[in-house]
């Protein structure tokens, strides 16, 4: 989604120049209220007023070569499982997930970003779980992906600072909604 909504600002507006952060819900959020960041997207708003783009779905990722084929994946299955953490992100939205079914699985170990949690997954150190939008486009060559049962889905929510009047913000704003308004359907 980012990615698309990166090209879409720099075709409409090549003057412009974006630099991406990656931090947890909470370091994002906190980002945008200092103004260290102009425009935040994450998964748990907390006690910020956030727009709401689209609801996403988590997926359980696990090797290919391990992937048990077939439909949805019990979150209980999860127990005691190594389990790779996303620590760039949705970490604690995850712990939040475990939490709320009393699931404790292993974690072996963790990354900050998803080409390299879907590496280690890939190479079978380990599950992970994982926001649909957080997917490269070709995340089949590296893992096999499976929806949560119960089914889980989080808002993927966009906060933007007080600066939303530059033309900047209002252009990476406009390109975020427009590719979270094709995902939704129209």
């Amino acid at each position: 989604m980012l990615h698309n909504a990166l090209n879409i600002t720099s075709v409409r507006h090549p003057e412009l120049a974006v630099e991406l952060l990656l931090g947890t819900d909470t370091e994002v959020a906190e980002w945008v209220d200092r103004g260290a960041a102009d425009i935040g997207l994450f998964y748990i708003a907390g006690n910020c007023q956030a727009e709401e783009l689209v609801d996403d779905e988590l997926f359980v990722a696990s090797s290919q070569k391990n992937s048990v084929q077939g439909g949805s994946f019990p979150i209980r299955a999860l127990d005691g499982q190594p389990f790779i953490m996303s620590s760039g992100g949705c970490g604690p939205m995850l712990a939040e997930l475990f939490q709320d079914f009393g699931v404790a699985p292993v974690v072996i170990l963790s990354a900050s970003d998803m080409a390299a949690l879907l590496a280690l997954v890939g190479a079978g150190r380990g599950l992970s779980i994982a926001p649909g939008l957080a997917f490269p486009a070709d995340w089949q060559r590296t893992v096999a992906r499976r929806p949560l049962e119960p089914r889980a889905r989080r808002p993927l929510l966009l906060l933007f600072s007080s600066s939303a009047e530059a033309t900047a913000v209002r252009a990476m704003c406009a390109a975020i909604r427009e590719v979270a308004t094709s995902l939704r359907g129209g």
